[in-house]
């Protein structure tokens, strides 16, 4: 199992995320009560450019799981999958229980701040960004894409054109 959890990750992160969601369903057939595979599915159909699809599987990781210590991994997955779909209000909510599970993740902070910007609430998205900063001092544009679980290259087109929205006008998204 714990073989099968790590080759799902790491397909992932190479941008195999077939071969990362059949690593993660054969995880469920051996434990179908495993939030961690259902989580590992919705991320990897994120970015294959299903956002809609992937919270179904983060909503399936949170009902399984309420109180699973990796809870704020979907929860982030939800907020990050929101705000593709324009879905600012709800990204935000999900991206502060994120928060909530896990204070020390600073992705939930990327998050609020283009949430808040896209919801027009500058010093909210200020604030989130300063929180994002303190926490990854001189992170810029261009590291904080070398920073992400995926390479933004090894995702699918459709995906890369849902995050046009975050690189847009929009808030300078190409301030460095």
């Amino acid at each position: 199992l714990i073989a099968l959890k790590a080759k799902a990750a790491l397909r992932r992160a190479q941008g195999k995320f077939d071969d990362a969601i059949a690593a993660a369903e054969s995880v469920i057939m051996d434990n179908p009560g495993e939030p961690w595979a259902y989580k590992e599915i919705g991320l990897s159909t994120l970015y294959l450019g299903n956002p809609e699809q992937a919270l179904d599987w983060f909503a399936k990781a949170e009902r399984i799981g309420p109180r699973d210590p990796g809870r704020w991994t979907w929860l982030d997955g939800r907020g990050h999958a929101l705000i593709l779909l324009g879905r600012d209000e709800e990204a935000v909510r999900a991206l502060i229980h994120s928060l909530d599970a896990n204070p020390r993740n600073a992705f939930p902070h990327a998050f609020l701040a283009a949430a808040y910007a896209f919801l027009d609430r500058p010093d909210e998205a200020r604030a989130a960004l300063a929180a994002y900063e303190q926490m990854r001092p001189g992170t810029r544009v261009s590291t904080f894409r070398s920073l992400a679980p995926v390479p933004l290259a090894l995702t699918s087109r459709q995906y890369q054109q849902q995050r046009q929205r975050h690189d847009g006008d929009r808030g300078g998204g190409r301030a460095d």
